[in-house]
């Protein structure tokens, strides 16, 4: 079959991986300065504002959300 992509990667030279177009993969991985944690306590905000509408009136807004957020 051949070898994993993962081991491709670290054994192969700079050279062969710039051919493949994949020298921007060796770049360093993303850091995120919007937590996991802090995506979790907006999101359970926002739901605690919808509360009282039904699951379909939720999903509704939030639909309507997704769309004018649209740049």
């Amino acid at each position: 079959m051949g070898i994993p992509i993962e081991e491709f990667m670290r054994t192969a030279d700079a050279e062969t991986l710039s051919k493949l177009g994949l020298d921007k993969e060796l770049s360093k991985p993303r850091e995120y300065t919007f937590t996991k944690d802090q995506v979790r306590t907006h999101g359970l905000n926002v739901m605690a504002v919808i509360s009282k509408l039904s699951q379909k009136e939720r999903r509704r807004v939030l639909q309507h959300c997704l769309k004018i957020n649209e740049v």
